[in-house]
């Protein structure tokens, strides 16, 4: 299948300089190399990462150094059945739970809706005399530049004028 297995020890054998996994690393990020090339090292790459980071299940069985075995530290629930269930229930009720929030004790009036709708206006159209005037209006009511720059530097440049 063209696959190639070097193991996590022959990678420790190498020596610092010539860094075999450092070199199939280069490799696999070098851009004038060949994809498959490229993938056959990233493989090799993700190989040896799930080599390191697997977990030993036969290393450590849940014994400490002094030979005891480890205990878990939280004890846990009693299964819930309905009269668990219904103590709950009642220490529940016995508790004072939080109230909507009354301003001052005032009722308030919710008033009715109103009956009286808006009239919808139809839209003048832009080629129309009373559109263009709109349009016109609309760019003259907008801001000069002098609107947006309230202030000015002096000529010497050492104060600012207001204009």
């Amino acid at each position: 299948d063209g696959s190639v297995a070097i193991t996590k020890e022959a990678l420790a054998s190498c020596s610092k300089e010539n860094s075999l996994g450092a070199i199939i690393a280069n490799l696999q990020n070098n851009p004038h190399e060949t994809i498959a090339n490229r993938k056959t090292a990233s493989m090799l790459v993700q190989g040896w990462v799930k080599q390191v980071l697997v977990k030993r299940t036969d290393d450590f069985e849940g014994e400490l150094e002094g030979g005891e075995i480890q205990r878990p530290q939280l004890e846990r629930p009693a299964p819930e059945t309905e009269e668990t269930l219904r103590l709950m229930e009642i220490e529940s009720e016995k508790r004072i739970h939080p109230a909507v929030p009354t301003v001052g004790g005032k009722d308030y009036v919710i008033k009715p809706v109103p009956r009286h709708q808006p009239v919808k206006r139809d839209k003048t159209a832009s080629e129309s005399n009373r559109g263009k005037i709109s349009e016109v209006l609309k760019i003259m009511s907008r801001p000069n530049k002098r609107a947006w720059k309230p202030y000015a530097v002096s000529i010497a440049g050492r104060t600012v004028n207001a204009i």
